[in-house]
């Protein structure tokens, strides 16, 4: 709908393309390797992040709403406390299907954004209670979170040196 949408919308589907990249291209030995900034396995941050897709794309609908996120830190960090405890095993195959299905999902969503929407604010407790727009939504809690958990996982897989 909006052409500022659909420059969001490629920035998302590009670091989303190139994190399951990432995945598909490193060994088994790799996906097992433990990440040190998150002390989880870099299947389990990828796992993470495909997650984040769906909960980050709910804060954005409910910014263009101008509802406010009532989700705060603590309740994020008791939410990822909680995913890295649960034991069932995950493979890569699962985690690229969640980040294909999920980053569409998301995508797509992105891409129907109006500029009247992407304008729209609201206050965000996981950004400590400050206004921010759905664009700033996007770029600063989506896609900040995609580049800074491929960031971690990248000196893991070898070989594997772009940047998103």
């Amino acid at each position: 709908m909006s052409e500022r949408a659909n420059v969001l919308a490629d920035r998302f589907a590009a670091a989303n393309a190139q994190l399951m990249q990432l995945l598909a291209d490193a060994s088994d030995a790799q996906l097992a390797a433990i990440v040190a900034d998150e002390g989880w396995s870099v299947l389990m941050v990828a796992h993470h992040v495909a997650l984040s897709y769906r909960v980050a794309g709910g804060w954005v609908k409910r910014a263009t709403a101008g509802e406010a996120v009532s989700t705060t830190r603590e309740q994020i960090d008791q939410g990822n406390a909680q995913m890295a405890q649960d034991t069932t095993p995950l493979t890569r195959e699962m985690v690229l299907a969640q980040l294909r299905d999920n980053g569409t999902r998301t995508e797509t969503m992105i891409r129907g954004l109006s500029d009247a929407q992407l304008a729209t604010s609201a206050v965000m407790m996981p950004a400590d209670g400050y206004e921010m727009t759905a664009e700033q939504v996007i770029k600063h809690i989506l896609l900040r979170h995609v580049k800074e958990h491929s960031q971690h996982v990248r000196p893991l897989l070898s070989g594997n040196a772009s940047t998103i």
